[in-house]
């Protein structure tokens, strides 16, 4: 059955939130619409008004701040991807947005509205979660800001406010030496991820391993760090061994934490094997 609603796009936050306020729980705010609409037509998801964020300048464009890249909410994968910024500090970042659904849903669709659909298997999630995003949030009261780890609950769940958008995503400018997104599915880019993640390494002149992020999705609830093989692998060198050792960690942390038994042998298995061949590929990045 087709979806029948008011269509809204407001050109500032002030119309918005009034907008939010008169229509109360019949509202849903989108940017890109690739999940929201899809979930309406199926009527999974019930609304009257569709307010679209798209207009409203606070939400837009990719800057750079002394300590952090910020991304607005209205911002799709596609300038994500090719934005120098991204690529200088959040590389991770841009192999997932280009790995994110096709060129259609790349053009619509935003990170804010990956990142708010709190599946576990959302490339531009999983990617922002490796690192260290923050997500900032606007309301008629103000703005506040909340880790990423904290505003993603449960699947499906976030900690927004029925009077909030959120406005910008924060990701932090550390130095990482190496840093990778992978994804494995039955194809590439339009499949839903049987696995995805990031690893994150900061090394010193000699290759000793200073600071690291592993980080994966489609495992969990919610994305999943795994402190244990991060701290293993902090004060060592990316060799093969350690590569072997840290993928047990993983595989151990995945058992662990496993939801979706579907294929669950598979991916722990296939979790260690991610993880093993990013730090082997840096080991070698290191060695040339």
């Amino acid at each position: 059955m087709q979806a029948i609603f008011e269509y809204f796009c407001p050109p500032s936050l002030d119309e918005m939130f009034r907008l939010l306020s008169q229509y109360g729980d019949d509202a849903l705010l989108y940017a890109g619409g690739t999940d929201i609409l899809v979930l309406l037509r199926a009527g999974k998801l019930r609304a009257k008004v569709l307010i679209d964020t798209k207009a409203i300048p606070e939400l837009k464009g990719i800057m750079e701040t002394e300590d952090s890249i910020s991304i607005g909410a209205a911002c799709c994968f596609t300038e994500i991807e090719t934005h120098p910024l991204v690529r200088q500090w959040a590389g991770a970042l841009c192999k997932a947005a280009s790995m994110v659904g096709s060129v259609q849903i790349r053009n619509k669709g935003t990170l804010a509205g990956n990142i708010q659909t709190a599946s576990p298997a959302g490339d531009g999630l999983n990617a922002a979660w490796g690192l260290d995003a923050t997500i900032r949030l606007m309301s008629p009261a103000g703005e506040r800001s909340v880790l990423l780890t904290d505003y993603v609950q449960a699947r499906g769940l976030t900690a927004r406010r029925a009077d909030e958008v959120i406005a910008r995503i924060d990701i932090p400018k550390q130095d990482w030496t190496y840093q990778q997104f992978f994804k494995v599915g039955r194809r590439n880019a339009l499949a839903i991820s049987v696995l995805n993640g990031v690893v994150a390494l900061k090394a010193d002149l000699s290759g000793r391993i200073t600071a690291a992020r592993v980080s994966l999705g489609s495992v969990a609830p919610t994305p999943l760090r795994i402190p244990q093989a991060e701290g293993f692998i902090i004060g060592s060198t990316a060799d093969k061994a350690v590569a072997a050792c840290a993928a047990e960690i993983v595989q151990a942390s995945v058992q662990t934490n496993l939801i979706n038994r579907a294929r669950g042998d598979y991916r722990i298995h296939i979790a260690g094997v991610m993880v093993k061949r990013q730090i082997i590929s840096f080991g070698e990045e290191m060695a040339h």
